[in-house]
């Protein structure tokens, strides 16, 4: 799209260089003709400028145009999400895991809920935590319990195990405000009773060069090992994406969860359609087969086939 702003100061910086030009021009030589010539060239800037503001109206038209109608398709899949969606993952325990540190899981839970999964969890890890600061480490291993890490790398994977195992197996009140007061984590909800489903939330709006202290796959290992169904998912507009590391375990995964077809792919790809679904270029496609996804089933029956 043209940067009418540019072409704007541009032009203005021109006007103002020629009327200092015919200024100068008129004062010291005098010539008709150059005032003439340099009128001309005026006349002609005005003439474009004319056309860059008709553009500008035009293109402005146009963008309100489709923001209307963007709002239109997504008021329609608001609408159409309760009917695509009733009782896919109907008596599903799931966690939610939370580790960009900054997404909102209102509209991720809005969806499992209305396809009746139960939501026993919510977690967030903080993978942005000083890991090198080793008194605070020795400080932490101890207070949890789990061997002393002699490096940032060591220290981040075991505490997303201790974690891990804590999300599906229980922990204790002491610990958490103990996870909070540190920094590490918030854990929010039910650790005690059963689970099914593991949903990570990641991608992150910092630029990383590596994932050497990221939780998330010592997260899923573990997880995969307790049999339980993961799927990595992330926001559409992220800085840095960990569909790449997602897709390296094997896992379901969905780069558009904030929007609604994300949602709907999430909830297929969880009751027995897995794959990578989303609008980037890790995915395979935007959602599920539709002539799968209009066939009703139970959630136990395709997770047997």
């Amino acid at each position: 799209m043209v940067d009418f702003r540019f072409h704007v100061s541009s032009l203005v910086a021109i006007f103002l260089a020629l009327g200092i030009g015919i200024l100068i021009g008129t004062t010291l030589v005098g010539d008709d003709v150059l005032v003439k010539e340099q009128k001309l060239i005026v006349d002609r800037l005005e003439q474009d400028f004319e056309l860059l503001r008709e553009q500008n109206r035009l293109s402005q038209k146009e963008i309100a145009v489709f923001k209307n109608s963007n709002d239109n398709y997504q008021r329609f899949a608001q609408e159409i999400l309760p009917i695509v969606l009733k009782d896919r993952l109907i008596g599903q325990d799931i966690a939610i895991v939370v580790t960009n540190g900054y997404a909102a899981t209102e509209g991720l839970e809005h969806g499992l809920k209305l396809a009746g999964a139960n939501i026993v969890s919510v977690s967030r890890i903080n993978s942005s935590y000083n890991f090198n600061d080793s008194n605070s480490r020795y400080l932490i291993c101890s207070k949890l319990g789990i061997k002393p890490a002699r490096t940032s790398s060591e220290f981040s994977a075991r505490v997303a195990g201790f974690l891990a195992q804590a999300i599906v197996e229980g922990i204790d009140p002491e610990t958490v405000q103990f996870l909070e007061e540190t920094g590490l984590a918030s854990l929010q909800g039910s650790f005690s009773g059963s689970l099914d489903i593991v949903i990570m939330l990641g991608g992150s709006q910092e630029e990383r060069q590596n994932s050497v202290n990221l939780p998330d796959l010592p997260m899923i290992d573990y997880f995969l090992a307790k049999g339980l169904k993961v799927a990595g998912t992330e926001f559409t507009h992220v800085t840095t994406s960990y569909m790449g590391l997602y897709q390296s375990k094997k896992i379901i995964t969905v780069d558009n969860i904030d929007m609604a077809p994300g949602q709907v792919a999430l909830v297929f790809a969880l009751n027995g359609l897995p794959g990578n679904y989303g609008v980037k270029s890790t995915a395979d496609d935007l959602i599920p087969p539709l002539e799968n996804i209009m066939v009703g089933s139970d959630f136990n029956e395709q997770s047997e086939d």
